[in-house]
């Protein structure tokens, strides 16, 4: 697994912020019908971001997904999830899943809090020395539809499983002026620029790059993350799983902040690929 912290500012922000950030729990589970019949899809959704050099961390919380055909809606996610944008730099984390009516959607329609406002953690470059300064972001629309690409909807059959990935475009949706941050009054104008792609659990877009939380119990051959527990009832480990540092599932311990890439599965659990042990009770990295 890639170790994508860097600096030592970036450190400390991460720690403080992560158990409200970066992952959060996604919406629970519901069977759908359509046309009488009892019919059933399941779809996830990822997000990641394209980067601001001066922003360190953007948290946002994202009160609902509906996926569009036109005609009807279905909901993608619907449990508050708060979600750290700017950590997200060439990495997807899994935000949700659930189970909507099969069919083709053309468009989805992301849904943001302003109550909590969103926060941008960034490099104040206006002080002696370079410090981290923190503002209010003030949006301009905290609803936005956003098509996908022309003909390549989101299309998921009975009994199959399709992905929704989000891209948040900090540097097209933050006022910037130069590469910083037009910040007024200790705030800045957030105007939402999404990018929204149909993907596959087994595409590379919709592979989980990072998900982290604390762990909570290990199994023989699986184990509950506390930030997965709304998401699915399991992430699951096999044979071909690697360990960093040495580790094994039976080193893992429990109340550790873990990270694993993997596969999202039909009931919503991520088969790892990769594990990594970031922090133990006894303080290793």
């Amino acid at each position: 697994m890639k170790r994508f912290l860097a600096g030592t500012a970036l450190l400390a922000l991460i720690a403080l912020s992560f158990t409200a950030c970066g992952g959060g729990s996604g919406s629970s589970s519901s069977s759908s019908k359509n046309n009488g019949g009892a019919t059933q899809a399941q779809v996830f959704v990822t997000g990641e971001e394209a980067p601001v050099s001066s922003v360190v961390a953007f948290n946002i919380t994202i009160t609902q997904i509906t996926l569009n055909n036109g005609s009807t809606s279905v909901v993608a996610m619907n449990t508050p999830t708060a979600v750290d944008f700017g950590r997200l730099v060439g990495l997807r984390s899994l935000l949700g899943f659930n189970s909507i009516a099969p069919g083709t959607y053309n468009s989805a329609t992301i849904t943001f809090a302003t109550n909590p406002a969103p926060t941008i953690d960034y490099i104040d470059l206006a002080t002696s020395t370079p410090s981290l300064g923190t503002a209010m972001g003030v949006l301009s629309n905290a609803k936005v539809t956003v098509a996908f690409p022309s003909n390549q909807p989101l299309v998921v059959g009975n009994n199959d499983m399709a992905g929704l990935h989000l891209d948040f475009d900090l540097r097209d949706s933050l006022a910037i002026n130069q590469g910083n941050l037009v910040i007024t009054n200790g705030h800045v104008a957030i105007n939402p620029v999404l990018k929204v792609a149909a993907v596959s659990a087994a595409s590379d877009l919709g592979q989980i790059t990072d998900f982290t939380g604390n762990l909570v119990s290990v199994a023989t051959k699986s184990f509950v993350n506390r930030l997965l527990k709304t998401i699915g009832p399991l992430q699951h480990v096999n044979p071909s799983t690697q360990y960093n540092n040495g580790d094994t599932l039976a080193s893992l311990m429990v109340n550790g902040i873990v990270s694993v890439e993997g596969t999202v599965q039909s009931d919503g659990s991520i088969l790892a690929s990769s594990v990594e042990l970031w922090l133990s009770s006894l303080g290793r990295w």
